[in-house]
C-alpha cells in the first residue's frame, strides 16, 4: 500500500523541456521494494511516449516513494513489488491566457503504429495554439490508442476546449464530416478568471479529470468575463 503518493510528485519535476515541447502522458512504472517499506529500484513498465517523462517519473519518486511492506504467511515484513501511475500535465503559469480552440487532426498510420502522415486543420481563432503535429508524444500515444483497436489505417481526430457559458470554437462547413474520435476540455471559470472546475471528454477514453485550479487571462489580456 502506498503511503502518500500525491506528495511523490511536484510541477518543480515536470522536465523544463517537456514543457518547452508541449510533453505530457502517463508513465506505469514497478518499484522493487525492501522490507521496511522503502523503494530500492524503479522501473518503466509502459512508457509515456516521451524517454524524459519516463526517466523523471523514476528520479522523482524514487526518494520519496514509501509503502506498507508486504506481510508473509506469518505477518513478517518482506520485499516485494508495486505498480504505480504517474500522469504528466504541463503546469501553467498565472498568466497563461485562456484560448478557445478547436483543432482537427487526421493521422495516416502504418505497421507498428508508425505515423506516417499528420495533417492539420484548425480555426481561424486558436492560430496562437501550437498544432498538434508538433506535440509528438501526444500523437504518438494516439496513434497507439487507435492501432491497438483498429490497426493500420487514418484517424481524424478533433481536439477542442470549451468554456461554460462561451460559445463553442466551430470548424468550417467544409470540415464538418464527423471525427472517429474527440476529445474536449471542459472549463468552468469565475469572474475574476480562475478555473474552478475542469473535465475531460473523450470517445476514446475513461479519462475524465484535467488541469487543476489555476488562473487564466483572456486573450486580449482582460479578465475572462463569461455570460451566465
Amino acid at each position: 500500500m502506498p503511503i502518500d503518493p500525491a506528495s511523490w510528485v511536484t510541477n518543480d519535476d515536470y522536465p523544463a523541456m517537456a514543457i518547452e515541447q508541449g510533453l505530457f502522458g502517463t508513465v506505469e512504472v514497478a518499484f522493487t521494494v525492501d522490507d521496511t517499506g522503502r523503494a530500492t529500484a524503479c522501473t518503466t513498465v509502459k512508457s509515456s511516449g516521451s524517454t524524459l517523462m519516463d526517466e523523471a517519473t523514476c528520479a522523482a519518486t524514487m526518494p520519496r516513494a514509501r509503502f506498507e511492506p508486504a506481510r508473509d504467511a506469518q505477518g513478517r515484513a518482506v520485499a516485494g513489488l508495486a505498480l504505480r501511475r504517474v500522469h504528466w500535465q504541463a503546469p501553467f503559469d498565472a498568466d497563461t491566457h485562456l484560448i478557445l480552440y478547436a483543432q482537427r487532426v487526421r493521422l495516416t498510420i502504418g505497421a507498428r503504429h508508425k505515423i506516417e502522415k499528420c495533417e492539420l486543420w484548425r480555426s481561424s481563432d486558436a492560430v496562437s495554439v501550437p498544432s498538434p503535429c508538433d506535440v509528438v508524444a501526444g500523437m504518438m500515444l494516439l496513434a497507439a490508442n487507435w492501432a491497438s483497436e483498429h490497426g493500420s489505417g487514418v484517424l481524424d481526430h478533433i481536439e477542442r476546449m470549451s468554456i461554460d457559458g462561451v460559445p463553442d470554437i466551430d470548424f468550417p462547413a467544409e470540415s464538418a464530416v464527423g471525427p472517429d474520435w474527440t476529445r474536449t476540455m471542459h472549463m468552468t471559470v469565475d469572474d475574476r478568471g480562475r478555473v474552478i472546475a475542469c473535465r475531460m471528454v473523450a470517445t476514446n477514453s475513461k479519462q475524465t479529470r484535467c488541469i487543476g485550479e489555476q488562473r487564466f487571462l483572456a486573450s486580449s489580456g482582460r479578465r475572462l468575463m463569461l455570460v451566465r
